[in-house]
């Protein structure tokens, strides 16, 4: 295939996936929550009836639920937050850092310099690219903390993700060989799809430092969808 079909088949397949991504996160936030407050309520009008013993074992029943929901919506939100569309990009970065400080007990901060709106193919990249860096981080790093920092200029974007967990060996991973559980894959393909690229930094007992740069200053800005 050449490469120029090749990039835009990798394209319409990228929005096919987000689009996807979209209607399953909007079928979490609406048709199963839906669903779990009328679980709420038939265990609330359960319990009322019951002896205490039984009422406890209702209302603790209610309280898996109640965490449940929550844990959907935290998914719901990553598979497509609202407030990407809504309120941009780094408020999209930070609430993916907390709900990733929340599960993983791996304090993550998240700084932002030059900010301004771009077109929601560049957002929507830089989103999925720390979300796969911290995926990573949560599953192979041992790390204590993680940082986000996003920075733009007239001309780039640059994305760096660290970490001070144990590392690993880049050549051995970018080797056919290599583990493709890393994601660093679909990160350089979905960077490849704006002309970025990916720089890794890391070593066993180092921490890891990866950063995405992606060129803006030929990205005229269009409207996020609604």
């Amino acid at each position: 295939m050449p490469a120029t079909r090749e990039a835009e088949f990798l394209r319409r397949l990228n929005d096919t996936l987000e689009l996807q991504a979209r209607a399953i996160g909007q079928a979490l936030h609406d048709d199963v929550s839906q669903l779990l407050v009328a679980a709420h309520l038939a265990l609330s009008e359960a319990a009322r009836d019951l002896p205490p013993d039984a009422r406890d074992r209702v209302l603790d029943a209610r309280r898996h639920v109640a965490g449940i929901e929550e844990h959907l919506r935290q998914l719901a939100h990553e598979l497509r937050p609202r407030i990407l569309d809504e309120l941009g990009m780094v408020p999209a970065l930070e609430f993916l850092a907390r709900g990733f400080e929340a599960r993983r007990a791996i304090r993550t901060t998240v700084t932002a310099t030059g900010y301004r709106p771009l077109p929601p193919a560049i957002e929507t990249t830089v989103y999925r690219v720390t979300q796969e860096g911290l995926t990573n981080i949560g599953r192979h790093a041992r790390a204590t903390r993680a940082s986000i920092r996003v920075e733009v200029t007239p001309r780039e974007l640059r994305c760096r993700i660290r970490d001070n967990g144990i590392g690993f060996d880049a050549a051995a991973v970018a080797a056919p060989t290599g583990q493709p559980s890393l994601g660093l894959i679909g990160i350089r393909q979905r960077l490849d799809l704006l002309g970025g690229q990916l720089r890794i930094r890391t070593a066993r007992g180092r921490g890891t430092d990866l950063m995405a740069i992606i060129p803006v200053e030929h990205h005229a800005h269009t409207p996020a969808p609604r």
